[in-house]
């Protein structure tokens, strides 16, 4: 059955406008069914275990969708972005490419997809409704996958991130989230809650791991950020290496923060694209940005040994 997805705020036909009715009475006459697709309303689940996302409308899973047209992405930026690109990774096709539509600011929401398509990420969910946030926790709750974990959106350092031990610790940052509104433009944001026996922070360059560290948090820290305490010592673990820069991108500068989970399954945690580099410089003496402007001369540098070069 061939199914035809129109994304707009509006939930009747008659609503919507002549473009869209146009294109909605056409599609009536091609494909078995047509909805109307709220972005806001659309709830996810990045399984590590799933080959593709859940995506959850109105308490079904749209992931089967084979056409999504979408207008316009004004005031929900964001819920638009992420709705094209787990459909586009679930086979569905889009009318227009999806670099049209951007989050708008830095954040973990792409790059969690990104992660999860290639399979080293941690599985994650995202709501933008508290309804919707509410639900996702009370089914988490029932097939007993707590404890949670619930970070920004937004790099801070390992700041804002709070282990959800059962379901009231859940509810109670869900409405810290979302104050007295029910929608917000970004994501209530939360993964699986997993206990690493490894964590480490990798320094990519244009495609080359210039260095490797491991992190060791405090006993009473979530995150080991260096802002957070955490001791970073200089580590030799080439298959480390070699995992991020087979899922990391080739260009710019990227902090990768990578763990081993107690089956030596590698998780990507995050890519930063705007890294802090002093401890890291501090305990390897590589420096850094020699290696940088090195880079943007394309030019030799004597420098110490680098690690995963390709």
């Amino acid at each position: 059955m061939k199914s035809f997805g129109i994304c707009t705020l509006h939930t009747k036909a008659e609503e919507l406008s002549y473009e869209q009715q146009t294109i909605y009475l056409e599609a009536q006459k091609k494909y078995d069914k047509v909805i109307l697709i709220n972005p806001r309303l659309v709830n996810y689940l990045f399984l590590r275990a799933r080959p593709k996302p859940v995506i959850l409308y109105k308490g079904k899973n749209i992931a089967t969708l084979d056409t999504l047209m979408i207008r316009s992405a004004q005031k929900s930026e964001a819920a638009v972005a992420i709705l094209a690109r787990a459909l586009k990774s679930c086979g569905c096709s889009l009318i227009d490419p999806t670099g049209r539509y951007t989050v708008g600011k830095s954040s973990k929401l792409l790059t969690t997809l990104n992660r999860f398509e290639r399979g080293v990420g941690t599985s994650s969910y995202m709501s933008f409704t508290r309804t919707g946030a509410t639900s996702l926790l009370k089914k988490l709750n029932e097939k007993g996958q707590m404890p949670l974990l619930t970070k920004p959106i937004d790099g801070r350092k390992g700041y804002g991130v709070e282990v959800i031990q059962n379901l009231e610790a859940g509810l109670d940052c869900v409405s810290r989230y979302f104050g007295t509104a029910n929608y917000k433009p970004y994501p209530f944001y939360f993964q699986d809650y997993i206990h690493f026996k490894h964590e480490y922070r990798v320094m990519v360059i244009n495609g080359e791991a210039i260095g490797i560290v491991e992190k060791v948090k405090l006993a009473d820290k979530i995150t080991a950020n260096a802002a957070q305490g955490a001791e970073f010592i200089k580590a030799d673990a080439p298959e480390i290496i070699k995992a991020v820069l087979q899922h990391v991108s080739n260009e710019g500068i990227l902090g990768v923060d990578v763990a081993l989970d107690q089956n030596n399954n590698i998780h990507i945690i995050e890519t930063n694209r705007a890294p802090q580099w002093q401890t890291f410089e501090k305990v390897t003496g590589i420096n850094v940005a020699e290696i940088i402007v090195a880079h943007t001369l394309k030019g030799p540098v004597k420098r110490k040994k680098i690690f995963g070069s390709r």
